[in-house]
């Protein structure tokens, strides 16, 4: 998953890593190129995240790294591997991982009448029907919330179009 500083790369991964641990029993691990394991948990405790006990029920492993994710140690394991990278323009070849990761996530910061909106894309997902529309989202108090998608007069509309619309639903 790739995207801009503070668009919610490691929120909405640890979301989705943490349901995979809690509902399902499912193991994944956090790989991370931006922050200590330390301060990934300290900092989404107050959402009720306790991955210090999930770490402890084996549900869950965080790594930090400064250089380039192995993600074969975790391929064929039955394992969700989950690696955030801070991107610029060119997304497709961040730290050179596009092509070893099965799904790739695109998340964008987009100013839009003066307000500033988060949104996420499926850029590939082998092996799997995916989505191509653009959804926005929301960073709540419960988590990574997406924001519905707004129909118009040319059908349903995403990205900035869509963010327009939605603007003037909600002024009536």
């Amino acid at each position: 998953m790739t995207g801009g500083t503070g668009c919610g790369k490691t929120l909405l991964g640890l979301q989705f890593l943490v349901a995979g641990a809690r509902e399902c029993g499912e193991p994944g691990v956090l790989i991370t190129f931006e922050e200590s394991a330390e301060e990934v948990a300290a900092n989404v405790a107050s959402l009720g995240f306790d991955l210090d006990g999930l770490q402890r029920d084996g549900l869950l492993a965080v790594y930090a790294f400064r250089a380039e994710p192995k993600f074969y140690l975790f391929k064929g394991r039955e394992v969700t591997a989950m690696a955030t990278v801070l991107a610029g323009e060119d997304i497709e070849s961040a730290m050179g991982v596009s092509s070893r990761a099965d799904t790739w996530l695109v998340l964008h910061n987009v100013e839009s009448n003066g307000k500033r909106r988060r949104l996420l894309s499926v850029l590939k997902s082998r092996g799997t029907a995916h989505s191509d529309q653009v959804r926005e989202f929301a960073l709540t108090d419960h988590g990574v919330k997406l924001v519905g998608v707004s129909g118009g007069p040319a059908g349903v509309m995403t990205g900035p179009a869509g963010l327009t619309q939605t603007d003037r639903e909600r002024r009536g």
